[in-house]
């Protein structure tokens, strides 16, 4: 769209869809990157046309709305859960912790003399008076990107809120704008040139990442895969801010606020237990409270509230006591899926339709 391909609208929005589906972070760090790249496309005389930012801006607002529309299954039920521990990020690139008597030592160290030297790439394709519009502004991107990823930018002055996790996805995309940058110097340097030549460039240039890749890869002794099902059991960003002081005691059953031993049966939705007394009981349920829970007793539904460790409560019946609890999506999160499908339906409209939304440019295309 930067080179004034509008009609591509609908193919960069399915990939911004799909990318928010699989990380939000993600998107939202690929969308303010491409904002200001469309902000500092204006110091190339290719935009200067009122033409062109009038159908930049129509085909941004077009993608950003449909998007949203696309999302909001997704996002909708994160959305409800805002009330969840977020755990504390430290920026991508620390510029504090740069040491200066050893320029090779430390991990801070080699992402930022690897960032250096992507700078001075960048800054050479913006000096090659024959690069095309797309290139000179990946430069840009990768100089905006690579600010973005460190701690220049004072990202935990936002009090309600942590915004350092989104430095990782700034220099996510720091990467593969220099790997798209490196791309474009070596067909430069390749162009009418023997296909040989070419095709040492390609195996050199493949060794070379592979190498990279193999080197940087971390090494761990042990089985990895038990390793990374070890640290995940021991995450506690799922939690409740109000249970993360109460991680001791999380897996207990409370009944009239005393221990009691309590056997249980669950899946991945539903909890089951059985309990007996003579008289009503108040039981501290050693089950998350959220949006869309649904509790029964004796196939009954009944009221439950969230206690101070972010629990479930609920009052149990004299005797027998048959109880179950299963998390269901809420109203709310319905509608939001079938909006979703709406997008999804209009997404792949637009893509068939080339970018337009009126009949008659398929038919005529037909």
């Amino acid at each position: 769209m930067l080179e004034g391909f509008f009609s591509d609208w609908p193919l960069y929005t399915l990939g911004i869809v799909l990318i928010a589906l699989t990380s939000p972070w993600m998107s939202i760090a690929i969308m303010l990157v491409s904002l200001i790249l469309i902000i500092l496309a204006a110091v190339y005389r290719e935009t200067h046309s009122w033409k062109y930012w009038k159908n930049m801006i129509i085909t941004m607002l077009e993608s950003v709305v449909l998007t949203i529309i696309s999302t909001l299954g997704y996002t909708i039920p994160l959305i409800q859960r805002n009330e969840f521990f977020q755990a504390s990020f430290k920026p991508m690139i620390q510029l504090s912790n740069f040491n200066l008597s050893n320029y090779y030592g430390g991990t801070q160290n080699l992402y930022l003399i690897y960032g250096a030297v992507a700078l001075l790439l960048a800054v050479v394709v913006l000096w090659i008076p024959r690069s095309y519009l797309i290139y000179k502004l990946t430069a840009f991107g990768i100089m905006v990107s690579g600010i973005l990823s460190t701690d220049l930018v004072p990202w935990k002055l936002f009090k309600h809120f942590d915004f350092s996790k989104i430095t990782v996805y700034f220099w996510l995309i720091f990467s593969f704008l220099i790997c798209l940058l490196i791309s474009y110097l070596l067909t430069q340097l390749t162009e009418n040139k023997s296909p040989l030549l070419k095709l040492i460039v390609l195996l050199l240039a493949t060794i070379i990442s592979c190498a990279v890749f193999y080197v940087n890869f971390p090494k761990q002794a042990g089985n990895m895969l038990n390793d990374t099902i070890s640290s995940n059991d021991s995450m506690i960003v799922h939690y409740p801010k109000k249970s993360f002081d109460h991680q001791d005691n999380l897996k207990d059953f409370l009944v009239d606020g005393k221990l009691e031993r309590v056997s249980y049966t669950t899946t991945s939705n539903f909890f089951e237990f059985k309990y007996y007394n003579s008289k009503s009981s108040t039981i501290d349920v050693p089950v998350i409270y959220s949006h869309g829970l649904n509790v029964q007793i004796n196939n009954e539904d009944v009221k439950s509230t969230n206690t101070d460790r972010g629990t479930v409560k609920i009052k149990s019946q004299p005797g027998a006591n048959i109880v179950q609890l299963r998390y269901q999506y809420s109203t709310l999160a319905k509608v939001a899926m079938g909006l979703s499908l709406l997008g999804w339906l209009l997404l792949l409209w637009v893509i068939i339709n080339k970018g337009k939304w009126s009949i008659g440019k398929l038919i005529n295309n037909s």
